[in-house]
């Protein structure tokens, strides 16, 4: 049994493929066949859908996912945030925080682009994709009677 060794390379997206050439069975009087290794997202513990994600810092719960080298992020806001204004980090992969902050009203489903933050190309590690984090709000489930007559003054 021998043991090869691969580099894989910040950036590589899924599907991208390997190749060790010759590396294959051996027969006499035949050239060895290649290897071709093939790389596959795997789920991630914490998100339920890539491996490739953002960790969540502060308040916004997120469940990402990636699109060549761009990362799309579902954040969820309270309902105050979103008629007032936010400002919250996300950690990235890497560690470096992003500022996710918006000062007007956020509505339900906005998508906001925050460029080159998303994964590095592949062969271009300086140069990288973007991040769109969308919106959801946490609405409340129940109102009592004086903030329903608060929220009808004060939003005709």
């Amino acid at each position: 049994m021998k043991t090869i060794t691969g580099v894989i390379e910040r950036g590589m997206p899924s599907n991208h493929e390997i190749v060790f050439e010759r590396h294959g069975e051996q027969h006499p009087g035949v050239l060895p066949g290649d290897i071709i290794m093939r790389l596959a997202q795997q789920p991630h513990r914490v998100f339920r859908y890539f491996a490739v994600c953002l960790l969540v810092a502060f308040i916004l719960t997120c469940v990402c996912s990636r699109a060549g080298d761009d990362l799309h992020a579902q954040v969820q806001i309270s309902l105050q945030d979103a008629l007032l204004g936010f400002s919250s980090t996300l950690a990235h992969l890497d560690g470096h925080k992003v500022e996710v902050a918006h000062a007007g009203v956020t509505k339900p489903f906005q998508v906001r682009r925050i460029a080159e933050e998303g994964m590095p190309h592949h062969h271009v590690p300086s140069q990288h994709g973007d991040l769109y984090v969308t919106h959801h709000i946490r609405f409340p489930t129940k109102l009592t009677d004086a903030q329903r007559e608060l929220v009808t003054r004060l939003l005709p």
